[in-house]
């Protein structure tokens, strides 16, 4: 399936800030999303570590990627463009389980496995080798020393790849 041609511009970049779950963004998109997104717009999208910390039961990640393609399908069923991108590795050890990374590989491998069913360009920022193992946590030039949120060096990278992604897709005609 190919995708749609570019409407008017990225209309959303949808993520986990504060502390959102992927639910939290589903319920928010009538009210968030909607009253300004236009037909043709680019929805990026990029929220499952947080969720992750919510089903530590979860150990095959289905409940993630429900989450996921459940906000997926709202934004495709408006004639939006859906960007998705996969989680990458988190540590925190004073607050997470010692199986969050585990669980968001765990979605990434059902995204991985057939992206059309959800969504229309996929981004797999989730298999950049700074960002794809427990251990690359530690790295300070992309991680912050809370082991889980990115420094300007690991968000510039994420930016680069999420553009460079689009643009070879031909969103950016």
């Amino acid at each position: 399936e190919s995708i749609k041609p570019l409407g008017k511009r990225i209309g959303y970049f949808n993520y986990s800030i504060g502390s959102r779950r992927t639910q939290t963004l589903t319920a928010e998109f009538d009210t968030k999303v909607l009253p300004t997104a236009s037909p043709g717009d680019i929805i990026v999208f990029w929220e499952i570590t947080n969720n992750a910390h919510d089903l530590v039961d979860d150990t095959e990640g289905t409940a993630l990627f429900a989450n996921v393609v459940a906000y997926c399908d709202q934004v495709r069923n408006h004639d939006l463009i859906c960007v998705c991108l996969t989680g990458i590795a988190r540590d925190m050890p004073s607050f997470d389980d010692a199986n969050i990374t585990d669980r968001i590989i765990a979605c990434n491998n059902l995204m991985r496995a057939d992206p059309s069913s959800f969504c229309d360009l996929l981004v797999d920022v989730g298999a950049l080798t700074q960002f794809d193992a427990k251990a690359d946590t530690t790295n300070t030039t992309y991680y912050n020393s809370d082991r889980t949120h990115l420094t300007n060096t690991g968000y510039d990278l994420i930016a680069t790849t999420v553009f460079n992604t689009m643009n070879g897709a031909g969103l950016f005609d």
